[in-house]
């Protein structure tokens, strides 16, 4: 509900988080209850709050390419080896947080299995840390070709 999607693919709150789900008979908004709130805030005129529309983009660019940079899926594949080894079976780390399996009260030994094994791997490939520098040093790259822009939205705020 808060982000409007469970697909790790997707950024939490993003125009592309459409679960189109129901809760309590009433449908998630896009984006969840997060993209609702961001949209409210830039309802009467862009400077009625959130970020400024060079953020967003530059948030949402750097995001998906992250996910695609080859340091990344590297390191993600490094991750699964080592999960399989493990006698688990996923593609990327956030995969593990998002299964539908997991949604109990309690968790089963199966999931603290997975849990465990992937709290181990990620401490031997550090796919997390991986993927934190990529996006850092991308949006690092952006704001620098984009002082100008994000100069104007900083004074707008």
């Amino acid at each position: 509900m808060l982000n409007g999607t469970d697909d790790p693919a997707v950024r939490p709150g993003s125009a592309n988080a459409d679960s189109g789900t129901r809760v309590n008979g009433r449908a998630v908004p896009v984006g969840g209850c997060h993209g609702e709130a961001l949209r409210a805030l830039h309802a009467d005129n862009p400077r009625a709050g959130g970020d400024a529309p060079i953020a967003d983009r530059i948030d949402m660019e750097t995001f998906a390419a992250s996910r695609r940079d080859g340091r990344v899926t590297k390191a993600y594949a490094r991750w699964s080896a080592c999960m399989k080894a493990h006698g688990h079976r996923y593609a990327r780390p956030d995969e593990t947080a998002s299964a539908p399996a997991w949604r109990t009260r309690t968790a089963s030994a199966r999931e603290r299995a997975v849990a465990t094994a992937d709290a181990r791997c990620k401490t031997q490939v550090d796919p997390v840390g991986t993927w934190y520098a990529v996006e850092v040093a991308s949006q690092r790259q952006e704001v620098d070709q984009n002082a100008d822009e994000l100069a104007r939205a900083r004074g707008d705020l």
